[in-house]
């Protein structure tokens, strides 16, 4: 079952500052991650913080390397926390 999302501004202002190639990679595994939330994917590694924890997706793109940092909100929502990009 899929589930809804809701974003932070920080994960809106790394995806701001993303090329359209990455866009379009974060777009698609915000898409798989909603649609297999519960996979092995989706649960990449595991992340604990003064703010709490989250669930790691990382992306490689040919400019950088992008980390998706989410959590389950209530009821069927995620999370999308944070969306962290390194240069390669």
């Amino acid at each position: 079952m899929a589930y809804d999302y809701r974003v932070t501004q920080v994960f809106l202002d790394g995806y701001d500052a993303l090329d359209d190639a990455a866009v379009a990679q974060v777009d698609a595994a915000v898409e798989r991650l909603l649609e297999e939330h519960e996979s092995a994917w989706a649960r990449q590694g595991r992340v604990k913080g003064e703010s709490g924890e989250a669930w790691i997706i990382e992306l490689r793109t040919q400019s950088a390397d992008i980390s998706i940092y989410w959590d389950y909100l209530a009821g069927q929502l995620i999370l999308l926390a944070a969306l962290i990009t390194r240069s390669v």
